[in-house]
């Protein structure tokens, strides 16, 4: 028996009845390394947030030597030196309150970066996870295939030895099992695949089993359905305004480039004694206050290059973020169309389904009554494991468009 053949009797995983599903979230949040890497970059953007604040707290410098001076006909001599110094800001011409507007607005960025990073990343589990309970589920489905197809062989070789069959009939009942087995075995490595890829991305070791519901859901009255997009929150425009921000404070950084700043100063100094030379240790010891007004006069207009840059690119965001807008707008109606669509194509595979099985059972009764054939029988049945088979596959393509839905919503 080849290989292929093998596959039939290949047990499946036995499913747990709790699923993971609903933990997707909190998993990825504290496991998945890409969101816990973005959290500590947003960390990393807040602690420089508060510098307006820090700027108005005193800076204190110390420094501390020794020197050997010799010059002339003075004996070289070696003695300490060192300072003490108090420096105080009291006005910068509002460069500090533009430099903390910038880095408020590069934290923002920074958290949308993260809210960016954990959807995905969320979004990906969600649709590993669907995928894993497509592929179980269509290996249930197959595996009542084949069971189906047994007995419609069995039935098959009681026709051919009645004599009322040919040998042509049981030919294709086993060409079919043969069919369903290689399907199966490419399910069974589809949802072997997607368990290691649901596993990295929450944290687990690749091997790890995963519970999951055994069958995909939908719910009929589905409230996503009527769920409506703010934009102006969505995260890929906070960052956008965020950036337009930081460019608006960059460029009126640059055109103050002119503005005054006044600081309060005090030393307590050891002057060296090459600096002090005529006095003694005791006397090179200074005390000093006072207050510093510091203006530039001009800079080569190396400020208008910049503030010009910084204008620029500050109405390019804003019409970057104007465009996005409209694309976040565009591409949410069209994934909620889309729902729409494979929700309603659910309620129309359910019920191809059920005809489906009329249909074969009522195939079924009349090939014992001798009125139907073997491949009268071997279609019927194709035809119904074909119609659960794409009724999977819808399901499964909705749960996909309503993770791309809920990512776009942020949840």
């Amino acid at each position: 028996m080849n290989a292929a053949l093998l596959l039939f009797f290949i047990s499946f995983p036995p499913l747990a009845g709790a699923s993971e599903f609903e933990e997707l979230p909190e998993l990825v949040n504290k496991k998945n390394q890409h969101v816990s890497g973005a959290a500590l970059k947003r960390e990393a953007a807040e602690r420089l947030t508060g510098f307006l604040a820090r700027s108005y707290i005193p800076t204190l410098e110390a420094h501390v030597g020794g020197e050997s001076f010799r010059t002339g006909s003075v004996a070289g001599e070696t003695q300490p030196y060192g300072a003490l110094e108090l420096k105080l800001n009291l006005f910068r011409g509002g460069r500090d309150a533009l430099e903390e507007s910038t880095r408020q607005a590069q934290s923002r960025v920074a958290r949308a970066g993260f809210e960016q990073t954990r959807l995905q990343e969320l979004t990906q589990a969600r649709h590993s996870y669907w995928a894993l309970v497509y592929y179980r589920e269509q290996v249930t489905l197959i595996d009542d295939a084949l069971k189906q197809n047994e007995t419609n062989l069995a039935a098959g070789n009681k026709r051919i030895k009645a004599g009322i069959a040919t040998e042509t009939d049981r030919i294709e009942f086993e060409m079919y099992r043969v069919q369903l087995g290689q399907d199966r075995a490419r399910m069974i490595l589809g949802a072997a695949n997607s368990q290691r890829a649901l596993n990295v991305l929450i944290g687990r070791a690749e091997g790890t089993p995963l519970e999951t519901t055994q069958t995909l859901p939908h719910q009929h009255d589905d409230v996503i359905l009527d769920a409506a997009l703010e934009t102006q929150t969505h995260r890929d425009i906070q960052a956008l305004v965020a950036e337009g921000e930081i460019a608006n404070s960059q460029q009126q950084l640059a055109y103050r480039w002119w503005a005054p700043s006044l600081d309060l100063y005090g030393s307590y100094s050891l002057y060296r004694f090459q600096d002090r030379s005529n006095t003694l240790l005791a006397d090179r010891f200074e005390a000093a206050a006072g207050i510093t007004l510091r203006m530039n006069v001009f800079d080569g207009l190396q400020s208008v290059a910049s503030g010009d840059s910084s204008r620029l690119r500050a109405e390019g965001v804003r019409q970057e973020t104007a465009q996005t807008a409209r694309e976040l707008s565009a591409n949410f109606e069209g994934a909620k169309q889309e729902l729409r669509l494979t929700h309603d194509l659910i309620h129309a595979g359910e019920q191809s389904v059920e005809t489906g099985a009329e249909y074969l059972k009522r195939t079924q009764a009349e090939y014992a009554r001798g009125v139907k054939n073997s491949p009268d029988v071997f279609s019927a049945t194709e035809k119904y494991v074909n119609l659960r088979r794409r009724y999977a596959e819808i399901r499964r393509d909705y749960q996909i468009a309503k993770s791309d839905l809920l990512a776009i919503l942020g949840k």
